[in-house]
């Protein structure tokens, strides 16, 4: 997390209560380390005076949604933030179905498998399939991800939405450049995700991290509605050898998980 919390960003809406943001902030910065931080580093790293950070972690240790290790003098995560987690994969429809399928997906596949599901505009990951042998990429691990455009999953996401709704998403997140072979122009983007709408098939190639490779399908529910994707990761070397075992696992596994979405 960067320091100084009172540079908001550009376009914040207004009317939000700053204590909120801060008490979330507090939050977010407590999980960023192993073993929790004193109220002085966290007042560091916030950018807001210590009397502050104290009434506000007052509040969360309270709610239960941090602990104070009195011996140390850190702050911790507390089991709120535990229930929190379970209600958004519940919201998320994580289910013992959706994991099952999950992992004969990667069984099959002999990759770490993704379930991203969309929410609006937002990519999140729901659920993870791997192994010791195929063990998950580090950064597409359960969560938001706000890089749609180099992710295959993403792209999906965007090839489901018309375009005026992609264009506008565009213009608020823009396409950064994560690697030299991620897509930074519209016209070039507009072109994948015509292929992605054809094939039902997206694939990125070192375009969200270098020498990694991505496949993904759409997931729909009873009508025909993109609701997520499913996709599997291997090293960019391998994906040529690999491909079509890949894609007829994550294809077959998105029909079975397409059952849970009514």
């Amino acid at each position: 997390m960067q320091r100084g919390a009172s540079a908001e960003p550009k376009g914040r809406p207004t009317g939000l209560i700053q204590s909120a943001h801060r008490a979330l902030q507090v939050l977010e910065a407590i999980g960023e380390v192993p073993d929790g931080l004193t109220a002085r580093q966290i007042a560091q790293r916030l950018d807001i005076a210590l009397a502050t950070t104290y009434h506000l972690l007052s509040t969360l240790v309270h709610a239960g949604y941090v602990v104070h290790l009195a011996d140390d003098r850190r702050y911790v995560l507390g089991y709120k933030v535990r229930a929190l987690d379970a209600g958004l994969r519940r919201q998320l429809r994580v289910t013992p179905t959706t994991s099952r399928v999950l992992m004969d997906i990667h069984r099959a596949a002999d990759a770490p498998v993704y379930l991203a599901l969309f929410r609006d505009r937002e990519v999140a990951i729901a659920d993870v399939a791997d192994s010791p042998n195929r063990p998950r990429v580090a950064q597409l691990d359960v969560g938001l991800h706000q890089v749609p455009h180099v992710t295959a999953f993403g792209k999906v996401m965007l090839a489901a939405m018309d375009a005026e709704a992609r264009h506008s998403l565009i213009d608020e997140v823009g396409l950064p450049a994560l690697t030299r072979r991620s897509a930074t122009s519209v016209t070039e983007l507009d072109l994948e995700l015509d292929r992605v709408r054809r094939d039902r098939l997206a694939v990125e190639v070192d375009e969200f991290m270098p020498r990694l490779a991505c496949m993904a399908v759409p997931v729909c529910d009873t009508v025909g509605r993109v609701r997520g994707a499913v996709s599997a990761s291997v090293s960019s070397a391998e994906l040529g050898s690999r491909r079509r075992a890949m894609e007829a696992a994550v294809r077959l596994g998105a029909g079975q998980l397409a059952a849970t979405f009514r």
